[in-house]
Order: C-alpha cells, then sequence, then structure tokens
C-alpha cells in the first residue's frame, strides 16, 4: 500500500455543493424555500426557465468562486486524505476547472478559490506537498492525461463521463462516488455512495 498513488476530483467528489446552490437558488427566487437541496434537481429545474441556462452558469460562478467557502466537504473525505497520509499512500487532486467562470467576475479565479478552500478545510496538509499537490485542466481530456502523467494507480471522480474518455489510463482502477445512487449497478466501474466505502476499498 505504501507508495500507491491515488488521484481524486474536485467538485461534487471532494466539495458538496448541494446546500450552497439551494441557498444561492431561493435567494434569487429561482426555486422555492422547500426546494429539494440537491445540485443536479435545482440545476434541472433551472435550466427549464427562460435563459435558463444562463442563469445556471451565474449561480455556478458565484458557487465555485466567491461563495465557495459556503460549501461543504462530504463525510468522510477527511479520513480518507489522514487516513492515505498516514499509509503513506501518495495522493493528488486533479479537477477540471477553468480560470474564469463566463458569467462571474473575471478578477475571480476559480481555481485560486478552490485551493483556498482546501487549506480552509484543512485539507491540504494531508497532500505531501500541499498545494503543489493539486492539478487543474481547462479540459476533461486534460484532466485524464493529468492522471496518466501522475501515475495514479487508482482514481476518484463523480462523473462516469471522466471514464469513459480515450484518454482516460486503462491501467488506473476506476472509482465511481455515486452518492445519491444515479449510476446502474451493471456498470464495470467500481461504485460507492459513501467515503468511508471508498477508504475501507482502498485501504483494508
Amino acid at each position: 500500500m505504501e507508495g500507491q498513488v491515488v488521484g481524486v476530483d474536485l467538485d461534487n467528489t471532494i466539495i458538496c455543493y448541494d446546500g450552497l446552490f439551494h441557498r444561492l437558488a431561493v435567494e434569487r427566487r429561482l426555486v422555492p424555500l422547500d426546494f429539494q437541496p440537491s445540485k443536479k434537481l435545482i440545476r434541472d429545474q433551472i435550466r427549464e426557465l427562460p435563459d435558463g441556462e444562463v442563469e445556471w452558469q451565474k449561480l455556478q460562478a458565484e458557487a465555485y468562486g466567491p461563495r465557495i467557502g459556503e460549501a461543504s466537504v462530504f463525510p468522510g473525505v477527511r479520513d480518507f486524505f489522514e487516513t492515505a497520509s498516514m499509509r503513506g499512500v501518495r495522493t493528488f487532486i486533479v479537477s477540471h476547472k477553468t480560470h474564469h467562470a463566463s458569467y462571474g467576475d473575471p478578477q475571480v479565479s476559480l481555481r485560486e478559490a478552490a485551493v483556498e478552500f482546501l487549506r480552509a478545510e484543512g485539507l491540504l496538509h494531508c497532500l505531501r506537498d500541499q498545494e503543489a499537490d493539486v492539478f487543474f485542466a481547462d479540459t476533461r481530456q486534460g484532466k485524464c492525461r493529468r492522471v496518466e502523467t501522475l501515475c495514479c494507480a487508482t482514481f476518484v471522480d463523480d462523473l462516469l463521463e471522466t471514464f469513459r474518455e480515450p484518454e482516460f489510463p486503462r491501467t488506473t482502477e476506476r472509482l465511481l462516488f455515486d452518492p445519491l445512487n444515479v449510476y446502474s449497478e451493471s456498470l464495470p466501474e467500481r461504485r460507492f455512495s459513501s467515503w468511508a466505502g471508498i477508504t475501507k476499498h482502498v485501504f483494508d
């Protein structure tokens, strides 16, 4: 186990935005207060509105930028990274995230905001080289190539599309984080509804 390399996606894998998107959508009166706090359901609802796609992108700009501090980490994330650190397992965070949002403040760096979130949550200290072990890519393909360059034996992601990219390394174990059980059980990828399950699989 010691010396193994594990890569982890960031948005919706480490960071949970459900509560934040609900708060932002209610503030903008895009959904009612009693609407279910699910990023996916909120996105689908807003996209049905006039100019819904633009409104959704504005919400994303706020959530991933100046309001990211109001997001949370999924239960079990800290335990995973702390266990990896104690076991001598090298971990990297690899994210498909642009520098700036299309409809946000051009002075706000989404990447810097994400790193500051990780620092505030105490996750950077679990990475051997801290901020230097966090990587961003402009495209999903670039993200997959980074996973290969880092020689990740295992990668954790919430998006099946990541694992379906031709650039995703064939020899990397694919762990699908699926807390809402939206994917079919017949998938070839190992599917986990919690970080506790991922931690047990990787370290036990």
